[in-house]
């Protein structure tokens, strides 16, 4: 009798630990945004201004393409986007790069994994390939989450995010 008793109860335990599992792998990242990245994928310097006003801060980098050695001449313009220092690297007159400096920003942002951090950024795979390069202590590296964006890259301590790089195109890094 204890040992119908035990495995019954066994049974249950079984069934609902394999329910909660279910629910929990269901469940969508909730966090509230704080960008949609894919609007700025190679806009050009006037849609920029456009969209966004002048720089703050201009600044131009000769700069050497790890891949082949090509010189090339790299624009960095500094904003504020919502309180958040952000940089947008600039070639050829196109958005190849932007960094958010979320550990110069008033708030913190949190991220215990990649889907939450692409949440933030407003991107949704839909069921893209993607793949997670890195996800430790320190680093997030997203490759290729859409065709509009190369990679996600983030550094972090422990989940707190100090500092966010959406590359739209690898070719000058």
């Amino acid at each position: 009798m204890r040992k119908r008793l035990f495995v019954l109860c066994f049974v249950a335990l079984l069934t609902l630990v394999g329910c909660s599992n279910e629910s929990a792998s269901e469940e969508s990242v909730d966090v509230e945004p704080i960008t949609t990245i894919e609007q700025y994928n190679r806009m050009t310097e006037q849609q920029l201004v456009d969209a966004l006003g002048e720089p703050l801060q201009k600044e131009e980098v000769a700069w050497t393409t790890p891949s082949n050695g090509q010189q090339i001449t790299l624009h960095q313009w500094n904003y504020e986007l919502d309180t958040i220092p952000v940089t947008f690297f600039i070639v050829d007159d196109e958005v190849v790069r932007l960094n958010y400096y979320i550990a110069q920003w008033d708030e913190t942002l949190q991220a215990n994994d990649a889907e939450q951090l692409m949440a933030y950024l407003s991107v949704e795979p839909e069921g893209e390939e993607y793949r997670i390069r890195v996800d430790n202590e320190k680093n997030m590296q997203i490759a290729w989450p859409k065709p509009t964006i190369d990679e996600i890259y983030a550094k972090h301590q422990r989940g707190d995010i100090q500092e966010i790089r959406i590359t739209y195109d690898m070719t000058p890094f």
